[in-house]
């Protein structure tokens, strides 16, 4: 969006929904070092995917990273890399530009003067919110005096 409109939006975006980032213990995906043009990742111990494959995940298009059972299952950290028991670890990442811009835009949204920017335009939203709220101000239509 920035570049070809030269606008920067500045709202939040999700954050990593992964079990390892909601649970704020072991190897969520930014853990992870993504070789985008030799297509493989490398995990926290070095090892390397396997497997990288285009995907559609509930009509999105992905990209499905896995790294080899056979290098997982003996790993030390294993418990705080994967949930599965019996395969290797499974990234799933959108495509690569939107991915950068989503691991820019969640690197941005703890900073606090990012914080501070979103708060003056999260108060104007709510302002305008507020002006055009059927139920708080009755302004669907504006009122005129003289010509219709």
């Amino acid at each position: 969006m920035a570049k070809t409109f030269s606008v920067t939006l500045i709202t939040p975006v999700l954050l990593n929904s992964s079990p390892q980032a909601r649970a704020g213990a072991g190897f969520d995906r930014t853990a992870f070092t993504v070789d985008w043009d030799n297509r493989q990742a490398t995990c926290p111990r070095g090892n390397t995917s396997t497997w990288w494959s285009p995907a559609s995940q509930r009509g999105t298009p992905a990209i499905v990273i896995k790294f080899d059972k056979e290098t997982c299952r003996p790993c030390t950290v294993r418990d705080q890399c994967t949930r599965s028991k019996t395969g290797g670890r499974t990234l799933s990442l959108q495509p690569r530009e939107l991915q950068q811009v989503l691991d820019h835009a969640r690197t941005q949204q703890a900073d606090e003067q990012w914080r501070a920017k979103y708060a003056t335009r999260a108060g104007v939203e709510g302002t305008i919110h507020q002006a055009v709220a059927v139920t708080v101000t009755g302004m669907r239509r504006a009122h005129y005096h003289g010509l219709d």
